[in-house]
Parts: structure tokens; sequence; C-alpha cells
């Protein structure tokens, strides 16, 4: 989490907010009958929030909690951009990684795996595009870095102006590019994730954003 003084800290529990000395959470699930925060499940670490590096999967792992881990293994896989197309068997692999440690069961090893699975499929038509999870000042500060790594005719001088003004169809057109341009044949998940503000998504994915900022395989094979 990035705070005020631009320093990013590993945040993981929040504490609960009272007035009057009543617990908020509380109050409002039993005036509309829900179901209170569970405090200690908010202070464990979560798949869809942790990094997606060799520390996350530690935590997550961890937990030793097969819902969780096969969640962040799905999580791994969008970003790869891939999707998972047998449940079953990302469960199977899961547990397989989830009941063994050590040398041969690290996050890489589990990486290396994942790209020769069956339960997920890598669309060769994946793009690294603005990462709708991340804050935009995150996304900002990534653009920046990857306009000073663009040259030629992918530059940002060049940014359609359709894409200038929400920071993440910006983000689009920057960091497909930088990927595709600069970083063709490199690993997806190292360089395209400018520290989370970022990822590697199949069509499946960027469709839904309806952005025609990103810069595909298809394109750009066109324009070669």
């Amino acid at each position: 989490m990035r705070f005020l003084d631009k320093q990013t800290y590993t945040v993981w529990c929040l504490s609960p907010a009272s007035s009057n000395g009543v617990d908020v959470s509380k109050a409002l699930a039993e005036a509309f009958g829900g179901h209170p925060l569970d405090l200690e499940e908010l202070c464990l670490p979560q798949p869809d929030t942790v990094p997606l590096s060799e520390l996350g999967y530690n935590l997550i792992s961890g937990l030793h909690n097969e819902g969780k881990f096969t969640a962040y293994l799905a999580r791994i896989a969008e970003h790869m951009g891939a999707e998972v197309v047998d449940g079953v068997g990302l469960a199977a692999f899961a547990k397989v990684y989830l009941d063994n440690k050590g040398p041969g069961f690290q996050y890489t090893d589990v990486v290396k795996d994942m790209y020769q699975s069956p339960w997920m499929k890598v669309s060769p038509y994946a793009a690294c595009i603005s990462n709708r999870n991340a804050s935009s000042q995150d996304v900002e500060v990534a653009i920046a870095w990857g306009c000073q790594h663009l040259t030629g005719e992918w530059n940002c001088n060049h940014i359609d102006k359709g894409c200038q003004s929400d920071v993440f169809a910006k983000g689009d057109w920057v960091f497909s590019r930088y990927y595709r341009h600069a970083q063709t044949g490199s690993n997806s998940l190292e360089q395209c994730n400018f520290h989370g503000a970022a990822m590697f998504a199949s069509p499946h994915v960027y469709r839904r954003v309806a952005s025609s900022c990103i810069l595909a395989d298809d394109e750009l094979s066109a324009k070669l």
C-alpha cells in the first residue's frame, strides 16, 4: 500500500472502526441482517492482493489453505496471459504444490510447470495492459518509467489522443508497446508487472476493458 510519504508498506491488517464504543461493522451487520467481519481473516495475506513473487507465494502457501492457494495460482495464470480451462486440473495441481516443500516446489518451479500444464491455455494474443486493481497513482508512476524507455514510433509523444484522458487507457498504450517492442520474448510476469501496475492479459480479460489503446500481437504482426 502506497502512503502519502510515497513509501510502500506491506499492510495486511485493518483495525475495525468504532463510534461511541460500538464496533461499526457489527452494528451495520446487525442492522441489515448480515454477518460481521472476521477480523482474524482480515489480518491474513489474501491471494488477490499479495505480490506475484516468491514472497507472495510463500505467504499464501504458508496458510495451508487449498482454496486460497488455488485462487493465487489462478491469479498467476491470469497474469501470464492465460485462461484456466480445467478447474479440476488446477485444483489437483495446486494440491501437489501445497503438499510439497523445498527444492523443486518453489515459486519459480510452479511458474515453469504452469506453462506446461494442460489446465490452462496461454493466448497468443495476450497483451501487457494496466492492472485495473492497481491505484491510479501507481499506474502513473509506471507510465512515467515506461515512457523513459520507449523510443522510435512508439515513444510517448505519439500516444493517441483517445488514450490520454484516462490513466488506465494511457497505461494500456504505454505498457503494451513497452512489452512488445522493448521486451519481446521476455518473462511476462517480470517484464509486464511494473510493481503491480500492469498485467499480461489474455483477450478474455482486456476485451472487457474495450480499450483501443492496446497493441496486441495481431496488431503488431500487421504493422511488421
